[in-house]
């Protein structure tokens, strides 16, 4: 549909691509400066995994809310850790998850974001 209306799709997925790749670049340098060690097993299929329930979790169309889900799914094997539960997490996070899915299928902010971080828009006359 945007293509008919004269946008340049393929531009626009180029920049997206560029910009994803620049970001995910940036994030592995940072990552690798925190931990001075890498191996094969810190990228392991059930860390794509978590990154996927926590977009879900927060809502496919807020940022906002992927990145609190990001964070409190973040904090949760920690303190699972401090009560010797972490044997539990594999078992915790599908709970929670299948919970959610069944209470808020579009996750938790859906497609909304806090009001003030987004600008008020002016009335035109």
């Amino acid at each position: 549909a945007a293509e008919t209306m004269g946008i340049d799709t393929t531009r626009y997925k180029i920049i997206a691509f560029s910009l994803s790749a620049f970001f995910a670049g940036v994030g592995g340098g940072l990552f690798a400066h925190v931990l001075r060690f890498i191996h094969p097993n810190n990228f392991s299929f059930i860390k794509s995994i978590d990154y996927l329930i926590f977009l879900y979790a927060g809502g496919m169309g807020s940022i906002t809310g992927s990145i609190l889900a990001a964070t409190g799914l973040t904090i949760l094997p920690e303190f699972l850790r401090m009560i010797n539960f972490q044997q539990w997490r594999m078992v915790i996070y599908p709970l929670l998850l299948i919970i959610l899915m069944l209470r808020k299928p579009s996750g938790i902010f859906g497609n909304r974001e806090f009001s003030f971080l987004i600008p008020k828009r002016k009335e035109v006359n």
